[in-house]
């Protein structure tokens, strides 16, 4: 069964919350600090949600929003266990690329004529597939199996095959 620590590591890894360089568990809402850490996640147990704000100091319980996952801590745990750590993160982000259809992220924004644009739903799936082929070739250089080929070859005879 993974554990706390191999799911935070593996949520840091694939960027899940989005924009999130640590993630720290207490356990309820009560216990959420007064002064956050910038770009940190409070994973609150007794609710099981991730949440997080944007304010530094003087913070109540209420400034913290709910945030927005891509996979949920079963499946998280799920591909832990089913994969190992270290391969866990690659299966991620296929999962990923396959649930990229029901978004489509802002890209850029205009006041002036009140326009918006968004990310093509190519780039971001090329984006992910090009995290995981990369996820996949560090895993194969960690295995020692990254290149090469295997053939045959023929004992040379020497000194007439007496040797």
């Amino acid at each position: 069964m993974a554990t706390w620590d191999e799911i935070k590591i593996l949520r840091l890894a694939i960027n899940d919350p989005a924009d999130v360089i640590d993630i720290v568990a207490v356990a309820n809402s009560a216990a959420l600090p007064a002064t956050p850490a910038q770009q940190t996640a409070y994973y609150v147990q007794d609710i099981e949600h991730y949440v997080s704000t944007e304010l530094e100091s003087d913070v109540v319980e209420g400034d913290y929003s709910q945030l927005e996952l891509l996979l949920s801590d079963s499946f998280v745990e799920s591909l832990i266990d089913t994969y190992g750590a270290s391969k866990a993160v690659c299966r991620a982000y296929k999962t990923i690329t396959s649930r990229l259809g029901s978004k489509l992220r802002l890209q850029s924004t205009s006041s002036g004529a009140e326009s918006s644009s968004y990310t093509a739903l190519r780039d971001m799936y090329d984006y992910y597939k090009n995290l995981s082929k990369d996820c996949e070739e560090v895993l194969d250089e960690d295995e020692h199996n990254a290149a090469g080929r295997f053939g045959k070859m023929h004992q040379p005879r020497i000194a007439g095959g007496n040797v």
